[in-house]
């Protein structure tokens, strides 16, 4: 009796299961090579190269070329920025008139990197390893906000709508540039005058977080325990640190959970606080980021003039809403100045020049409040479409109409 031919093996199963070419590691290294360089986030490429010990071996080969690239492809433009605060570290002026010198050295050192970009030398795994730290810092901030901005949507009556819907991909990423940004000054009084170069909407977009840093920290203190006498155990100096340091400010909120939650539950409460003039004056005004104030920008727009901006300002340039994009003009802020090219952002919009003789000192109670929450909702950091669904919601109470920062006597005058 014959016996049968034992049934044909298929190629797959006479290879050796390591020598597969549907394998990862059957890939030629330059190949593989480029996988690792498109990834677009540290926190994929750290769960990707625990994947399997051929993976994480080819990583280690070229650990700071990878980790660089998979930096910039997440921070973009931002990633100069993040370098230059690594490079950058806050410090109280001691020698005023030196303290100046360096700030000049550095400001020039910050341009610099900007005009040249992120090409060139390959930072040391040290400037690498901060980068990546300062990259967390910013995520958890980032985190922070969208959640409590969208909360706050939610109790405003943007449920089920537009409003409320997740961040998408370019609000996040504005949000992300802007914390990264913000975090260029050394809120102790002296400008790095390295806001110079940016457009009144991206200056908007930093007063935006600004606002909501300052809330935040203000919620801490006040849901933070008490001293004996019955202040806050959170004293101004501490303050400043936590408003200054984005490190300081992630830390105390991971390691003061409890103090953390009450503090982002109650942001409404902090609002109030940031109302009271006494409070506000003991916290905030002696740290406040200088170039956000309005007798900063008053100051800048007689010391130092720009003919062209000058001339778009007074002529009230049309600036066109084209799609939303990073690079472009926010709609947030085009549609509330009906897309006139304005030189001031943030405080300086409470005073817009073009008001009337008998309002010169101040807009009309009702646009001060609009502007109040508008700054605090951050409508320059989303997309056309949530911001269309934000102007709808029971909280701003229709007052946030297309071109509501002009009065009607002003629009008339347009």
């Amino acid at each position: 009796m014959t016996r049968e031919a034992p049934e044909t093996q298929t190629e797959d199963e006479r290879k050796p299961h390591g020598a597969s070419h549907h394998h990862l590691g059957g890939l030629p290294s330059e190949l593989f090579d480029k996988i690792l360089f498109e990834i677009d986030a540290v926190r994929d490429l750290a769960h990707f190269i625990t994947t399997a010990r051929f993976v994480y071996q080819r990583f280690t080969i070229q650990r700071r070329a990878v980790l660089f690239r998979v930096l910039q492809n997440e921070l973009g433009p931002v990633l100069a920025d993040a370098r230059f605060l690594f490079i950058f570290p806050y410090s109280d002026p001691t020698d005023q008139v030196r303290y100046i010198e360096w700030l000049y050295v550095m400001t020039d050192v910050y341009h610099s990197m900007l005009q040249g970009g992120t090409e060139g030398a390959l930072p040391n795994l040290e400037e690498l390893k901060g980068l990546c730290r300062t990259l967390y810092q910013i995520n958890f901030i980032a985190d922070i906000y969208v959640t409590a901005r969208l909360t706050s949507f939610d109790l405003g009556g943007g449920s089920g709508t537009p409003a409320t819907a997740p961040p998408s991909l370019l609000e996040r990423r504005r949000v992300e540039d802007t914390a990264a940004i913000s975090n260029l000054s050394t809120h102790q009084g002296e400008a790095l005058g390295l806001f110079g170069t940016l457009k009144p909407w991206e200056m908007q977009q930093i007063d935006h977080v600004d606002v909501f840093i300052t809330y935040l920290c203000l919620a801490l203190v006040h849901n933070s325990p008490q001293t004996a006498d019955g202040s806050p155990e959170i004293v101004p100096r501490q303050f400043d640190d936590l408003f200054a340091h984005l490190h300081l400010l992630v830390q105390f909120l991971q390691s003061h959970r409890g103090v953390a939650d009450r503090a982002v539950r109650n942001l409404v409460a902090a609002e109030d606080l940031a109302r009271c003039e006494d409070l506000y004056d003991k916290y905030v005004n002696a740290y406040q980021m200088i170039p956000l104030r309005f007798a900063w920008q008053a100051d800048r727009a007689v010391s130092f003039p720009d003919p062209v901006t000058d001339k778009w300002d007074q002529d009230g340039l049309v600036v066109p809403y084209i799609e939303d994009g990073l690079d472009l003009t926010p709609y947030g802020w085009l549609d509330a100045l009906r897309g006139r090219y304005v030189k001031w952002f943030g405080e300086g919009l409470h005073s817009l020049p073009r008001l009337p003789t008998g309002q010169a000192h101040g807009q009309p109670s009702e646009q001060n409040d609009a502007l109040y929450h508008w700054r605090h909702a951050g409508f320059c950091l989303w997309d056309r479409k949530r911001v269309e669904a934000l102007k709808e919601l029971s909280m701003f109470e229709g007052q946030l109409y297309t071109g509501w920062t002009f009065n009607r006597s002003v629009e008339r005058d347009g």
